[in-house]
């Protein structure tokens, strides 16, 4: 998920370098076994987004 304002070329380019990592960390893991890898890349809608508790910063700040 992402915020709104990208492009269609921003929001593919992003998938595509999203998806070449995930695949290069897992692919050796996986061997031959069954397996899908799945990725899509939304924009968050800002008319249902709620995200106004947040302590993560003041955590980063005082080094935990």
């Amino acid at each position: 998920r992402m915020g709104a304002g990208r492009d269609d070329a921003a929001r593919a380019a992003l998938a595509d370098r999203v998806y070449a990592d995930a695949r290069a960390v897992l692919e050796p893991q996986v061997g031959g076994r069954p397996f899908a890898l799945s990725l899509e890349v939304v924009e968050i809608d800002a008319a249902t987004s709620r995200k106004s508790w947040n302590t993560l910063h003041a955590a980063i700040e005082a080094g935990a």
